[in-house]
């Protein structure tokens, strides 16, 4: 992206994020019952803490 000139938006970075977790996740644990979507959606759950 950087030497293309592209551009990243903050729900970019944070899907790429949430899909590469997902599969280090499932690799690491064998949850095969899952997609990458299923676990996705259950991260959209996880809030900042309050500080």
């Amino acid at each position: 992206m950087v030497f293309n000139n592209g551009v990243w938006d903050d729900e970019m970075i944070q899907d790429m994020a949430k899909t590469r977790m997902t599969l280090w996740i499932k690799g690491k644990y064998d949850l095969t019952n899952y997609s990458v979507e299923d676990f996705k959606r259950c991260l959209d759950g996880i809030r900042k803490p309050r500080q």
